[in-house]
């Protein structure tokens, strides 16, 4: 009985050495799990904002896209008016000279009229 006492004191040591160990083994992995969750949580936070930066980015460009197809109709369409304005402007310059042709040729009558003695005022 003396000899399984002492047998069993040293199978109890080597139990709470090897109970210690794990125990350390436990302590370290939990230090390591808890330090790489905090890690996971940064990264995370970090990802969020990466995330609402593209998301803005992307709001940004397609805002710009809208800006820009707006543009090309507004420059259509003053290209179209532009157009338009110098058509008119064209026709006016033929229509204006038309009238100094006209009223040089009515000067000219008049002139001549007014050289053979005879007044129409017209």
């Amino acid at each position: 009985m003396y000899l399984f006492n002492i047998y069993m004191e040293k199978e109890k040591k080597k139990i709470n050495k090897k109970f210690l160990m794990q125990t350390k083994v436990v302590k370290r992995l939990s230090y390591d799990l808890q330090y790489y969750k905090d890690e996971l949580l940064k990264l995370r936070s970090s990802l969020n904002h990466l995330n609402y930066y593209c998301y803005e980015r992307k709001n940004i460009y397609d805002l710009l896209h809208e800006n820009y197809i707006a543009l090309n109709e507004t420059k259509t369409s003053f290209n179209r008016e532009l157009d338009k304005l110098m058509k008119m402007f064209k026709k006016n310059i033929i229509i204006i000279n038309k009238n100094n042709i006209i009223n040089v040729e009515e000067i000219l009558a008049f002139n001549r009229r007014e050289n053979r003695g005879t007044h129409i005022i017209i």
